[in-house]
């Protein structure tokens, strides 16, 4: 029977336990914590990075490209919440790591195998999720919303003469602003969709002062930095929990709980509950619906391959074989205790117990 991995060599108590408890945590703590001091020094690139699908939208739009902070510690509360969660990413190898320092001792060595497989599947599915929401299903799911969201002014625009005498004033319209621009000269920048003035600044340069550009509209969307943060992360949560799909088949089959045959049997259920979860996690879209479905439905698929390539019984023998060539390469015990001269080995003294009725080799 395999026995415990246990790097003490004896049994711990429960203070023992708890105390090194108390160590991997605070060692957990400590070695993200400059970590976060990086994540919340860069956090506003940090922030860039994060709403720049939401922007990408809305210039698209033609709508003003940026995001609002209607509070006084709103901006700083995002650059916390952004740095917080840039953090527990990076960090979470060092904190699967310490982990690892206390549960893997108690472990054998087919579960050290069964959590070998798990714990890079996870993290793999875990990136591949973040790389899928990021890059395709939520620009799909921005540039629909914000298009549904506009209302544009359907009333007809009132026109009339210009009055004798008096001529409209003319901007040029450039792609990108111009070098060096003199002082109270105005422009158009299309790429941008913004109106710019060259101003004079405290130091007597020139600073540029712009007005985002929009048409006239009912409706126009104007989002919050807090609101559309707490959406990116809900929704960045919901597809790394449903991508973990395979680890869960995995861990489900290694149980006992279900077979490849169970998952084949179930397989339209599988493609009832994918659609169910598309329809919670898109607005609703044929397209984002579609994008959430499929995949959700092929890490089902996913999961039964995994399954049947990588079963217990052959991660457990694995397991089982390392830990016969590790007993075969030290000495027996027997052999330990009976060392000495060769003759000690090869003869046995007799025995002078006359009830002793073994027969003499």
């Amino acid at each position: 029977m395999p026995q415990a991995n246990n790097q003490h060599n004896h049994a711990m108590s429960f203070g023992d336990h708890l105390e090194e408890l108390r160590r991997c945590l605070l060692a957990a703590m400590l070695g993200i914590v400059p970590i976060f001091i990086a994540s919340l020094y860069y956090s506003r690139e940090l922030i860039r990075f994060v709403t720049y699908p939401v922007r990408a939208a809305l210039k698209e739009a033609h709508l003003p490209a940026s995001l609002q902070s209607t509070g006084v510690f709103e901006t700083f509360n995002a650059s916390m919440q952004i740095a917080l969660v840039f953090t527990i990413i990076l960090g979470s190898p060092w904190i699967l790591w310490q982990v690892w320092r206390f549960i893997a001792p108690g472990l054998h060595d087919y579960e050290r195998r069964f959590v070998h497989v798990l714990l890079p599947l996870s993290a793999v599915l875990t990136i591949a999720s973040a790389v899928f929401f990021y890059t395709v299903v939520l620009p799909v799911i921005l540039t629909f919303m914000i298009r549904w969201g506009v209302m544009s002014d359907l009333e007809t625009r009132q026109t009339a003469p210009l009055p004798p005498g008096i001529q409209l004033p003319e901007f040029p319209v450039v792609e990108r602003d111009p070098d060096n621009p003199p002082l109270g000269s105005a422009w158009i920048n299309r790429g941008d969709q913004r109106f710019n003035i060259a101003m004079p600044n405290d130091d007597g340069g020139i600073r540029v002062y712009g007005v985002d550009l929009a048409p006239t509209a009912t409706i126009a969307p104007g989002y919050r930095v807090r609101e559309y943060l707490g959406m990116l992360i809900t929704m960045a949560l919901s597809f790394a929990i449903a991508f973990q799909t395979p680890v869960v088949v995995l861990m489900l089959g290694w149980v006992g709980i279900i077979d490849v045959k169970f998952l084949r049997r179930f397989r339209r259920h599988a493609i009832l509950a994918s659609l169910i979860a598309g329809a919670l996690l898109t607005p609703g879209d044929p397209v984002t619906f579609a994008l959430v479905t499929a995949p959700i439905y092929l890490l089902y698929e996913l999961g039964g391959l995994l399954l049947l390539l990588l079963p217990a019984k052959r991660l457990a023998a694995r397991a089982g074989m390392a830990a016969a060539e590790d007993d075969m390469s030290e000495d027996p015990p027997a052999i330990k205790e009976t060392r000495g001269t060769p003759d000690t080995l090869d003869h046995a003294a007799p025995s002078t117990d006359p009830t002793d009725t073994r027969s003499d080799p």
